[in-house]
């Protein structure tokens, strides 16, 4: 992740949020991101998801804010 992230600006994090089996992903992600940001001095980071959507219903519309 180092190698990609030397020299740039900013990072821009469009994770899901986790899910039932993996609640934590997006976390352990970011914290890995973080990590590299540091080792290469990128100091700007953008995070946008869904989350916490951990509803099942209405399904139709769940599904959509999940893609």
């Amino acid at each position: 992740m180092r190698k990609a992230l030397d020299g740039s600006d900013a990072v821009i994090s469009t994770l899901p949020g986790g899910n039932r089996r993996d609640p934590h992903l997006t976390a352990d992600i970011t914290a890995a991101i973080i990590t590299a940001m540091a080792d290469v001095d990128v100091r700007r980071l953008v995070v946008t998801n869904a989350y916490p959507i951990v509803a099942d219903r209405p399904r139709p519309a769940v599904t959509l804010l999940r893609c």
